[in-house]
């Protein structure tokens, strides 16, 4: 296991418009790693988001790959890395826009693991995705009403569509994908686990 960071605490400027707060992990070399998992625990103040960026090579571009809503409790994220590689970086970007005041991100035991699995316990026998392959609608099925929130992004981290739901089940139209291999992430309240689908 490598321990990217133990605990951070980060206020954005009261005075600056929008409001950002971000820490970028020192590089890593992931390329030996079959299924590298980030995870961590963090909490926010108030009413912005924490947006999660990777990129995997010195000169390349942040891709975003995952975002939540604030919390004011703390919530554990365990999120399957894109695009692994020797040089890669982890950007945690925390975003606020309305008026100004004190606003809070603080992280605790931030890690990065080999995980087989790298899937919550909850979600191996609660969470259905099919056809997979898909050619045009994707269906997702829960067996409870909890609110999560649903990433979906594509094999070079590009988001492709991110929502929050309390349905049990959703057919996500996927048509318009370009075909390939995407990973839909779900968040909430039971945790975090990330899935791949093949668009055909």
């Amino acid at each position: 296991m490598m321990v990217v960071l133990k605990h951070a605490f980060y206020y954005s400027n009261p005075e600056a418009m929008p409001h950002i707060a971000k820490i970028i992990t020192p590089v890593f070399d992931l390329s030996a790693i079959s299924n590298p998992v980030l995870s961590f625990w963090y909490t926010t103040n108030d009413r912005g988001s924490l947006d999660i960026y990777y990129k995997n090579s010195p000169d390349g571009k942040w891709n975003m790959f995952k975002y939540f809503n604030n919390t004011p409790d703390w919530q554990e994220a365990v999120l399957l890395l894109p695009n692994r590689s020797n040089h890669y970086q982890i950007a945690f970007v925390h975003f606020y826009s309305g008026g100004g005041g004190l606003h809070e991100l603080q992280f605790d035991d931030i890690s990065i693991t080999d995980d087989k699995v790298a899937v919550s316990s909850y979600y191996l026998d609660n969470l259905l995705l099919f056809p997979n392959p898909v050619s045009d609608f994707l269906t997702i099925e829960r067996s409870g009403a909890t609110k999560e929130w649903v990433t979906i992004y594509d094999s070079k981290g590009a988001l492709a569509h991110s929502f929050e739901t309390t349905e049990i089940k959703i057919d996500i139209n996927v048509s318009n994908y370009i075909s390939g291999i995407y990973f839909i992430s779900f968040s909430g309240g039971n945790g975090s686990t990330t899935k791949s689908f093949i668009k055909k």
